[in-house]
C-alpha cells in the first residue's frame, strides 16, 4: 500500500510551450510534451495535457 499524498498545481505553475508557428498551444499538467516536463509527481507514466489549436492548425 501507498500512502496517499497531495500536490497542488497552481495555474501559473503549469508549464506551458508552442509550436513555432505559435498554432498549437499546449499546457502540460502531468507528462512530458514538446521536451517540457512537468513538475507533477506521478508513480506510474502519466500524461494530463491541454492542447489549444488554433483554426487550420495541423492535427
Amino acid at each position: 500500500m501507498v500512502e496517499p499524498n497531495y500536490q497542488e498545481l497552481l495555474d501559473k505553475d503549469i508549464p506551458r510551450t508552442a509550436t513555432p508557428d505559435g498554432l498549437v498551444h499546449v499546457k502540460i499538467i502531468a507528462g512530458e510534451s514538446m521536451s517540457v516536463k512537468s513538475p507533477v509527481y506521478t508513480r506510474t507514466p502519466t500524461m494530463y495535457l491541454d492542447f489549444v489549436l488554433k483554426p487550420n492548425s495541423p492535427v
